[in-house]
């Protein structure tokens, strides 16, 4: 029998998670594996029908859960627990710690065996409370949890995943964890890496909020008079949704701005994108403190999925997607203003081929498969110590 794995996803949204899906493919091929995840209940998420996942109902923290929290929180404040000056548990931190207990607790009474692979920091803080040892996969960093993580042994994390050196080390410090680098790519297939079949339309793909820059590219295609034609590929915040409607619905009625929010399967994503020119991939500095160190060192999704699609990157000048400057694959931009876009569009057109073998380099050396090889060895290695 294969040596079972377990992994906790928090959010609604799994469908929507590349790491955690191509993880759970990679896995696959040497372990038993399965996903505990909320049902998918917001924008166009959808179940993964091909997939061994366990959904459970994420149903907002009841009175009981609420009212241990608080009673909690007042004793910790009493007794002023703080780590480096800061309180350990706010109160929203604590219930949703007791919110989710019985999910851990549920699955440890059927399998404490099994190797546990928590996403994020509050399913690692309650994983370990069921669990002697936890694998620790990082995508988002919460400030307010930081804390927390402070008061779980070192013992108690067998390994984290995360995206770059200054991430750990914002989160851990110096403390010896086990530490694998992994980005949140696609598996770079050659064979997909084909050549463009349209050289007109800039995409926008991800989540469209005003944090992720969909207004700013909006406005440059507006901006120029349909100079330039774009798409937004993915699900949309309702408020962006109705300016969008509001302000420029006659781009998309002239045939300048294409609105796809359809679902597509994570495996089928990359070819979508490889019918395109230029991927963009900014945010929008003013809707978030640029200091935020989760937005602001975090290396995007869609910039992978971009470069294993041979589609050359506009980005913000941000550390995390210094890639793009590394390895020559695109421009970045000090701002979003439509100049600024128009510029380093015009700059990706002069030199387009050049930006487009550059992304074959970079999505060759970022590939997950490739990646997550340490990690899965790893796993393997000391499979009998979970």
């Amino acid at each position: 029998m294969n040596t079972q794995v377990c992994i906790f996803f928090p959010s609604p949204h799994l469908a929507y998670s590349p790491t955690t899906i191509h993880l759970y493919l990679e896995l696959k091929k040497h372990f038993d594996v399965k996903i505990i995840a909320p049902y998918p209940s917001k924008f166009n998420n959808r179940e993964l029908p091909n997939f061994n996942v366990s959904y459970f109902s994420d149903q907002p923290s009841g009175i009981v859960t609420k009212i241990k929290a608080l009673c909690l929180f007042l004793f910790y404040r009493l007794i002023q627990c703080k780590i480096d000056g800061k309180f350990v548990y706010s109160y929203s931190v604590l219930k949703n710690i007791l919110r989710y207990n019985h999910i851990f607790k549920k699955e440890s009474s059927i399998n404490k065996e099994q190797l546990i692979i928590a996403v994020d920091m509050l399913f690692l803080k309650v994983a370990t409370r069921y669990y002697n040892k936890v694998h620790f996969v990082s995508l988002e960093i919460e400030d307010e949890f930081l804390p927390v993580l402070k008061t779980i042994p070192d013992e108690k994390i067998e390994s984290v995943i995360i995206q770059s050196d200054e991430r750990f080390q914002y989160i851990f410090g110096n403390r010896r964890i086990k530490c694998f680098l992994i980005q949140n790519s696609p598996p770079f297939i050659p064979s997909k890496f084909r050549k463009i079949n349209r050289f007109d339309k800039l995409i926008f793909n991800g989540t469209g909020t005003r944090i992720f820059g969909i207004i700013d590219f909006i406005e440059f295609l507006s901006h120029y008079k349909g100079l330039y034609k774009g798409i937004v590929k993915g699900n949309i915040v309702d408020d962006v949704r109705v300016e969008i409607k509001e302000k420029y619905e006659s781009l998309i009625d002239a045939g300048v701005l294409t609105i796809d929010e359809a679902y597509t399967e994570h495996s089928e994503i990359v070819d979508y994108i490889s019918s395109f020119e230029i991927g963009i991939c900014f945010y929008n500095i003013d809707s978030i403190p640029i200091n935020k160190f989760n937005y602001y060192s975090a290396p995007s999704g869609k910039m992978f999925n971009y470069l294993a699609a041979g589609v050359p990157v506009i980005g913000s000048d941000l550390p995390g997607l210094r890639i793009i400057a590394e390895y020559k694959c695109g421009v970045l931009i000090k701002d979003t203003s439509p100049m600024q876009i128009r510029n380093a569009v015009e700059e990706i057109r002069n030199n387009y081929q050049v930006y487009r073998n550059n992304c074959a380099i970079a999505a060759a050396k970022f590939s997950f498969d490739t990646m997550v090889k340490p990690f899965i060895s790893y796993l393997t290695n000391n499979k009998n110590n979970a």
